[in-house]
C-alpha cells in the first residue's frame, strides 16, 4: 500500500479525532438520557448512531479549528519549540 503524502496527515488525523470524540460522546449522553426508558438494545443502539450523525459533522469542522490553537498554546506553556508537521 502507498502511503498517503504527509500533508494529508492532519485532516485524517483530525477526522479521526472527531469521529472517536463525538462517537464517545454522543454514546454516553444516549446511555444517560435513554437507558432507563429503552434499556441496552437494539433501540438505543440506533438513537445512538442518529445522535453520532449530528455531532460528527459539528465535531470535524471544529477539531480542525481548535487542534492547532491548542497544539501553539501547548508548545508556548512547555517551552518546547513548534514542530512542522504539515508535510511541505
Amino acid at each position: 500500500m502507498k502511503p498517503f503524502p504527509a500533508k494529508y496527515f492532519n485532516l485524517i488525523f483530525f477526522a479521526m479525532v472527531a469521529a472517536l470524540m463525538s462517537g464517545a460522546v454522543s454514546f454516553m449522553v444516549t446511555v444517560v438520557n435513554l437507558y432507563s426508558a429503552l434499556g441496552f438494545g437494539r433501540a438505543l443502539i440506533i438513537e445512538w448512531l442518529i445522535a453520532w450523525a449530528f455531532a460528527f459533522p459539528i465535531a470535524f469542522p471544529v477539531a480542525m479549528i481548535v487542534a492547532p490553537l491548542c497544539r501553539k498554546l501547548a508548545h508556548k506553556i512547555t517551552g518546547q519549540p513548534e514542530a512542522d508537521l504539515r508535510g511541505d
